[in-house]
């Protein structure tokens, strides 16, 4: 259900006005909405005209890219992984991201090739192919504009 909230509300309005269960009630301070009384899922949003903050911290499940070639999709998580067992390549994002991809060499692992980037892994480190070795991959496009580094997890 999406929140429809009051578009002219009064200090300490409260909306909804009647609780719905699994809804928080939120009270209108003059300059926000904020909730009210306990936090549902032990976490309590605050919502701004300045946007959102998160207040608490919360779990992930990287991504894990199929084995070749592939192109790095934000879409699918800011965390991934993928597992060299043969030379292959990956393409830069399409859209504006932060992305960190972790590469995990298997026995057979092969070069991998980094295509459309402006920038190619500035003060970065090497990609070995050492069976069992990790690299992180840290993957940025900001203004169009996408770069990688890349960190020696060994």
């Amino acid at each position: 259900m999406a929140l429809d909230f009051p578009n002219a509300p009064t200090v300490g309005q409260k909306y909804p006005a009647t609780p719905i269960q699994g809804t928080p009630t939120y009270v209108w301070d003059g300059q926000k909405w904020t909730t009210q009384g306990a936090p549902t899922s032990g976490k309590t949003p605050l919502y701004t005209d300045g946007g959102q903050i998160t207040t608490g911290g919360f779990g992930i499940t990287a991504f894990a890219n199929p084995s070749g070639n592939f192109t790095v999709d934000p879409l699918k998580g800011n965390y991934q992984t993928a597992t060299n067992n043969g030379a292959f390549t990956v393409t830069a994002p399409s859209i504006d991201c932060a992305v960190d991809l972790i590469v995990i060499n298997g026995a057979a692992a092969g070069a991998i090739i980094f295509t459309g980037f402006n920038s190619q892994n500035v003060g970065g480190e090497a990609i070995s192919t050492v069976n069992g070795q990790r690299f992180l991959v840290s993957i940025r496009r900001v203004g169009g504009y996408s770069s990688y580094v890349v960190k020696a997890l060994q």
